[in-house]
């Protein structure tokens, strides 16, 4: 950082208070000659300047400050500036300095004036407080309204400037309150009538061979019944456990018994039977294995029980029509 010890223009010895000045009349006096171009760029003011947390960075806001302009704290002419594309917001290294009110100038940097009396117009000062803020001072009186410019033209678009510094993370804001809910929508539009359908029966499909029908086969019984034979029993019994069923059926269940009817036949003299059927002679009537028969008379000794059994199928679904 240069200390500015000499007004540029007159070779004179310059006070801080007097250095802004001197400052200004040495940086114009090198763009001297080049006032023959209009310009309208905004004149340059100080809105508000701060110190980083670190005291490392001096962070400036304002109007025209230029490309490259030139910022002097405490006499301390400053490096590493950097101006957003904007030209309204600067950064620039701070100088190591205790606890003040130090001032501030900014100099516009741009070689063309409108005209010598615009020299003002490209220079601002501003009080920054470094440190411990001091005793609140007067309130100044209020300045005169400036005059409109006039409406300058339209600017080229200017390069892409480098990115700002990140700052530091706000604190989270206070949680709003509950909105009232909204009120009920709009009645929607009717919707085109349905399809209009009539559901039929259940569908089945064939899961056993032994129905006699393919499986696979779709079908609106839910099973069929599937012959597990017959055996002929000296009584009516109905017991079902020596019977198999086919595979995929189940449920055994008695189909109908029925009386096995003989006719023996036997002669006179040999009315009598044993067990097996077989005629007795009259003479043997008395043993107990033989028991009277009628000649010609049909007797009934067994009986023939058929069996079946039930084979389910697997349902698909409702018929629709």
């Amino acid at each position: 950082m240069l200390r500015i010890d000499r007004c540029i223009a007159t070779g004179a010895f310059c006070s801080r208070r007097t250095l802004a000045a001197c400052a200004l009349l040495g940086f114009l006096n090198v763009a001297a000659g080049s006032a023959d171009s209009k310009d309208h760029r905004p004149p340059t003011t100080i809105v508000n300047a701060s110190v980083s947390a670190d005291q490392s960075t001096l962070y400036v806001g304002g109007t025209g400050f230029g490309a490259a302009p030139m910022v002097i704290l405490n006499g301390l002419v400053l490096g590493g500036v950097q101006v957003d594309q904007s030209g309204n917001f600067l950064t620039a290294i701070m100088p190591a300095l205790g606890p003040g009110s130090y001032q501030l100038v900014v100099i516009d940097g741009a070689q063309k004036r409108q005209n010598s009396g615009d020299d003002g117009a490209r220079m601002a000062s501003f009080v920054l407080a470094v440190g411990g803020v001091g005793p609140k001072g007067d309130k100044g009186e209020k300045g005169d309204t400036g005059a409109n410019g006039d409406k300058g033209e339209t600017g080229a678009p200017g390069a892409t400037g480098d990115r700002g510094i990140r700052g530091e993370k706000g604190d989270t804001g206070v949680k709003g309150e509950k909105g009232d809910p909204g009120g009920p929508g709009p009645k929607g539009d009717q919707g085109p009538p349905g399809n209009s359908f009539i559901i039929g029966p259940t569908i089945y499909t064939v899961s056993i061979a032994a129905c006699g029908s393919s499986v696979g086969t779709l079908t609106t019984a839910s099973s069929c019944t599937v012959d597990a034979g017959c055996q002929e029993r000296p009584t009516d019994d109905h017991d079902t456990s020596a019977i198999s069923c086919p595979a995929g059926s189940s449920n055994v269940i008695v189909a109908n018994s029925t009386p096995v009817r003989r006719d023996l036949g036997c002669p006179a003299d040999h009315s009598w039977m044993d067990p097996t059927g077989a005629c007795c002679p009259v003479a043997d009537q008395f043993f107990s294995l033989c028991t009277r028969n009628i000649v010609g008379h049909v007797i009934t000794n067994t009986f023939n029980v058929c069996f079946s059994c039930n084979a389910p199928f697997a349902e698909v679904g409702k018929l629709v029509k």
